[in-house]
This record gives structure tokens, sequence and C-alpha cells, in this order.
């Protein structure tokens, strides 16, 4: 039995061994390793991991609610229930998402029972999938209109801008002009603009971040003083 396992544990570390090497030299079977750890690194980002697992549990565990929150980790990262106690939410933000997802989450949200949705997204379209803000303002209008068409009143909450480059944040601001337009002149959703007051000079204010896309507690605390001011959450 310990000659057995010896053995095996010779076999493991020769074969680990053989690895590095090879891919330290690039020496056969180099290719196929690469070419195997590509095909499994491609199959699907580790962010799609996260994204699907919550959906999941979203769609079989989410208990009834008045309120919901759509978006990606901005709103994940926020305990919307313990800002706001007087009201029933459910948190449907999602470190990684984009607003492409989100525009198939109407029967969720419907499913909860939620009277209104507030919804902020498009960051990681922009910045990461390199998504034009015209493609990213089509992807919420899909959004708006399924909520809607339930019966949920929309709140968009505009996408926040950011301290990287000056290009992302005139795509920030063009995605922002056209759903505050949107929803002005469709009465389909209610647009509120969060960078009015995290933002200076056209980027999101360094004190409101830790790293120039996310907010602080601080940050926070205006997002949720702002929502109570406006009367749209007590």
């Amino acid at each position: 039995m310990i000659a057995k396992a010896l053995r095996l544990m010779i076999i493991i570390s020769t074969a680990f061994l053989l690895g590095l090497l090879s891919c330290h030299y690039k020496t056969p079977p180099y290719s196929t390793i690469i070419y195997f750890k590509n095909k499994i690194s491609n199959s699907m980002p580790p962010s799609e991991f996260y994204i699907r697992n919550k959906l999941d549990t979203f769609n079989k565990l989410s208990e009834s609610s008045d309120v919901v929150f759509i978006g990606d980790s901005i709103t994940d990262w926020m305990d919307w229930g313990d800002a706001f106690r007087d009201n029933k939410i459910v948190n449907f933000g999602i470190a990684g998402n984009t607003i492409s997802n989100m525009s198939s989450y109407s029967q969720m949200v419907y499913n909860t029972g939620a009277k209104k949705a507030f919804i902020m997204g498009g960051i990681n379209d922009l910045m990461i999938k390199k998504a034009s803000s015209e493609v990213v303002f089509d992807d919420y209008k899909k959004t708006i209109t399924a909520l809607s068409e339930k019966g949920i009143q929309v709140v968009v909450q505009s996408t926040l801008l950011t301290r990287k480059s000056d290009s992302l944040n005139i795509k920030v601001s063009n995605l922002n002009n056209n759903l505050s337009e949107y929803c002005n002149n469709t009465k389909k959703c209610l647009f509120v603009d969060l960078n009015k007051h995290l933002s200076r000079d056209g980027r999101l204010d360094a004190k409101y971040t830790f790293d120039g896309v996310h907010l602080n507690g601080d940050g926070y605390l205006v997002w949720v003083k702002l929502l109570r001011s406006d009367g749209l959450l007590l």
C-alpha cells in the first residue's frame, strides 16, 4: 500500500516537473499544454462563473420584495436593505455584470413582486467590453422597456464617471445624456443624476472612490442621502 502511494507521488511529481520545464523552455508538450490552458480559460471568464452562480441563486432563492436594485459591482457591494430598512429590498447587483445581461432580468424581478427597480450599469460594457455608448444605450432601452411593460417603476441611476481616461468618461457622459433624454421623453423611467453629487471637473471625485471606479463608504453615503432627499426611498 505504501509502495503504491509512493509510486503515485513520484509519477505526479515527475509530471509536474516536466510541465514546469516544458513551459519554461517551451519544449514538447508545451504547445499542447498551452492549447488546453487556453481552451479552459477562454470557455468562461471568471466573472461569468460568478454571474451565472448569482443568477441561479437569485432565480431559486430570492424572497419577495418591494424594491430591487439591479447593477454590477457598484450595486453589488452595497447593503441596500441595511441602508433602507423600511423597505423589503433584493439586491440583484452582480460584480462584473453588463447591461447586455440585465435586459433578461424582467421576469426575475417581476417574480419578487417588486414595484420599483433601481438600475445602474454600463461601465463594464464601456470599459471592459469596449462597447460604444450607442450600443449600451440600446441595451439599456431593452431593459427599461421589459421592466416597465410588467408594471415596474424604473429608476435609472446615472452610470458613474471614473478617474480613468477622458475618452471613457466621454462615453459615460454620452450614455447618461441619452438615458436622461429617453426617460424624460418616454416616461418609462425616472433618471437620477448621481454624478452631479459624486463628480468634480468631469471625473469621479477622488474622495468618493478607492480605485477610480468603485465607491467608498463616503460615496455610498452620498448616494443613499440623494435617494432619500428625492423621496425615492425612505
